[in-house]
C-alpha cells in the first residue's frame, strides 16, 4: 500500500514538472517530461534520505494532494483580464449614444476633483490623462506608398478645458517632403515649397463628458494646416465634417496633405482648398497615432520630457535634440541638413498658443 502510494505521487510530480516547449515555427507545441540532471540520477547517500517513512509521505501528500475529478465542485473558475484598468469592465449604459465609454473611473469628479495623481500638476489626473488621450488618438489617413516621408515622432499633452478636458497631438516629422507642382513657387515661394527638415504638425481636440449617457465626445477640433488651422465645431453633439472610425463622437479621421503633412477633415477638403490648392491627399494606408504615457509631456511648470535625442537610430548619434517646451528653437525634425531660411514652428509656442 505504501509502495502504491509512493509510485502514484511521483507519477504527479513528474506530470508538474512537464515543460512546455513551442516550435519557432509557430506550431503548436510538444510537452516532453523534464530531463533528469546526472546529479539526480545518483542514489541519495545523505542522512536526509534515510528519515522516517512518515515525514516523506506527509511531505509528498502535501505537494500532490488530491485534485476533484469534476472541476465544476468547486465552483465557477475565475479568469483575469490583462492589463485592466479600474472601471474598465463596467457595462457602457448607452453603447448606441456618441461618444466612448470609459468607465466609472474617468468621470469629470474622478478626473479633476477626486485628487488622483497628478505629476504634472495640471489639475487633471495621471489616469484620467492616459486614458483620454488614448482613446481620442485620431486615425490618420497617409499616402505610405508614394514616397511621403511620414517619419515621425509624436508627443502628446493634456489639459483641463472649460469643464471638459482639451488633448494635444505633436506629430512631429521628421521632414517635409515639399510640392511637386511647379506653379507652387510662383504663387507662394521656393522657401515654403521647398522640402525642409522638420515638420511641426499638430490636432488639437477638445473633448467634454456628457452626464445623460456616461460617454466623452468630441466637441471641437483644430488641425494644423501650414501657417495656419482648420477649425471645426460642434454641430448638435459632436463636429459633422469628420468620418469616425469605430463610433461617431470618439476618435477621428484626419486626412494627410501628401508631403506638406497638413491635416484635413475629409478628403475633398485636401484636395479643393488645401493650401492655395497644392495640397492633394491619397488614401493609401489608415495609421492609428502613437499614444502611450511615455510620450506625454507633462505640463510646462512640470514636464515630463522637454529637450530629447531622437529615438530613431537612425538620427539618434547625430547630436540633434528638439526641445518642446524650451522657448526660440524651431522644429527641424532631429535632422542635421537644414537650410537656412526655412520657416518651422517652435512647439512651444504651438503649445502656449492653446493654453499649455
Amino acid at each position: 500500500m505504501l509502495r502504491a502510494k509512493l509510485v502514484l505521487c511521483r507519477t504527479r510530480l513528474a506530470s508538474r514538472t512537464q515543460v512546455q516547449r513551442t516550435a519557432d515555427d509557430g506550431s503548436s507545441g510538444v510537452s516532453e517530461p523534464a530531463v533528469p540532471s546526472e546529479r539526480d540520477r545518483i542514489p541519495c547517500q545523505s542522512l536526509a534520505c534515510r528519515r522516517p517513512v512518515a515525514l516523506l509521505l506527509l511531505l509528498l501528500s502535501a505537494a500532490c494532494g488530491e485534485q476533484p475529478a469534476d472541476p465544476a465542485t468547486h465552483g465557477p473558475e475565475m479568469r483575469v483580464q490583462p492589463m485592466c484598468h479600474a472601471g474598465c469592465l463596467d457595462p457602457d449604459p448607452h453603447p448606441s449614444a456618441p461618444g466612448v465609454f470609459l468607465g466609472s473611473s474617468v468621470t469629470p469628479f474622478e478626473c479633476l476633483e477626486a485628487g488622483h495623481t497628478d505629476a504634472d500638476e495640471d489639475d487633471l489626473s495621471d489616469f484620467c490623462e492616459e486614458q483620454l488621450a488614448l482613446a481620442f488618438a485620431p486615425e490618420l489617413v497617409v499616402a505610405s506608398s508614394h514616397g511621403d516621408p511620414l517619419g515621425r515622432e509624436p508627443h502628446w499633452v493634456a489639459r483641463d478645458f472649460l469643464g471638459g478636458v482639451r488633448l494635444m497631438y505633436l506629430l512631429s516629422y521628421y521632414a517635409d517632403g515639399g510640392t511637386e507642382d511647379p506653379l507652387c513657387e510662383n504663387v507662394i515661394g521656393e522657401l515654403l515649397c521647398a522640402p525642409h527638415a522638420g515638420d511641426a504638425e499638430w490636432i488639437v481636440l477638445d473633448v467634454k463628458y456628457e452626464t445623460s449617457t456616461s460617454h466623452w465626445v468630441l466637441d471641437y477640433a483644430a488641425l494644423s494646416q501650414h501657417t495656419t488651422f482648420g477649425a471645426y465645431m460642434t454641430a448638435g453633439t459632436y463636429p459633422r465634417q469628420f468620418s469616425y472610425p469605430t463610433h461617431q463622437g470618439a476618435h477621428p479621421r484626419v486626412w494627410v496633405a501628401y508631403n506638406k503633412h497638413a491635416n484635413y477633415a475629409t478628403f475633398s477638403e485636401c484636395e479643393d482648398s488645401g493650401w492655395a490648392g497644392f495640397d492633394v491627399c491619397f488614401a493609401d494606408s489608415y495609421e492609428r497615432l502613437t499614444v502611450s504615457r511615455y510620450l506625454n509631456l507633462g505640463s510646462r511648470w512640470a514636464p515630463f520630457a522637454n529637450c530629447m535625442y531622437s529615438s530613431n537610430p537612425l538620427y539618434a548619434g547625430n547630436g540633434r535634440e528638439e526641445c518642446y517646451w524650451y522657448p526660440w528653437r524651431r522644429f527641424h525634425g532631429w535632422q542635421d541638413w537644414v537650410v537656412p531660411g526655412q520657416q518651422t514652428s517652435a512647439y512651444t509656442d504651438i503649445l502656449t498658443e492653446w493654453g499649455f
